[in-house]
Parts: C-alpha cells; structure tokens; sequence
C-alpha cells in the first residue's frame, strides 16, 4: 500500500527515520505522499544550496521547498532561526506514485531541481513528518569526505 523511497545520496538513514515516515503517510490519509523533515539552526545549511528546506502549514503539509534560504527571517539579527531542513526520504501510496510518474515536470521543479515540486504544482499535498535526528546528504565531495568521517 505505501512505497518508501530513500535516495542514494542519503547513506545514514536510521530505522526510526523511516518508522516516523510511513507514521506521517498512515496517519494521514487525505495526503498522497510524505516526507521528512528536521529542524535545524546550523548557519552553514541554512545558506547552503544543496540543503533543502522546507515550509509547512499548520498541519505540516508541505507549502513549499527550496534551495534558498527559506524562510527568508528579515528581522533575525544575528541568530540563525530554527528552519526545516529536508531529508531525502518519500513515502507515496502506491496509486499516487503510478500517476505521479506520469506528471509533467513543471516550471518550479525545472528551477528549483527538485522532484517534489512536481506533486506541489499539480495540485498534490506532501505530509512533513518530524526526524529525531538528521542526515548528511552527499552532494559534493566534501559531503562524501564528511559522511566518511562519520561512518569510521
């Protein structure tokens, strides 16, 4: 019933991440898919495009993603606000997913580089599930080197 889909490019995935997932899809059934998200203040990944970020509703259904600051706090001072940061985690149910293989691309996704727009601009909701704990994207050679150090 429920397609869990983990990115190659996120190596430290732990069972509780993937428990909190399938938890954010089940618990809400209107929602065709789900993801994960961890909050985060780390300056570093709040200006980093390679981190996505995330904002949500009140419900915590996704309003938007982005490689850009996000939100942009224009008051924050010095402090770095607590912000979304979004693991490369899915969870789609199995007829959501047929048909979402066969959306078009849309203008955002193309922009942005980032697949889940694509259910965003046609219309689709995306349930955020918290994370207890983040992962290391691996995007770059730095991030390989990072997650290396971490898995020794």
């Amino acid at each position: 019933d429920i397609v869990v889909n983990i990115q190659g490019d996120e190596p430290l995935v732990e069972p509780v991440m993937i428990v909190r997932l399938v938890e954010a899809l089940d618990n809400h059934p209107a929602c065709p898919m789900a993801t994960l998200a961890f909050e985060s203040r780390n300056e570093a990944e709040y200006f980093n495009p390679n981190v996505v970020k995330v904002v949500v509703d009140r419900n915590w259904r996704a309003l938007y993603f982005s490689r850009s600051p996000l939100p942009f706090w224009r008051d924050r001072g010095d402090a770095i606000p607590p912000f979304l940061k979004h693991l490369g985690f899915y969870a789609y149910r199995t007829g959501f997913l047929l048909k979402f293989t066969l959306l078009a691309p849309g203008d955002l996704e193309n922009t942005e580089k980032l697949e889940q727009l694509r259910a965003l601009e046609h219309g689709y909701s995306i349930q955020v599930g918290l994370s207890p704990m983040e992962t290391s994207g691996v995007d770059t050679p730095d991030d390989l080197r990072a997650v290396a150090r971490r898995l020794s």
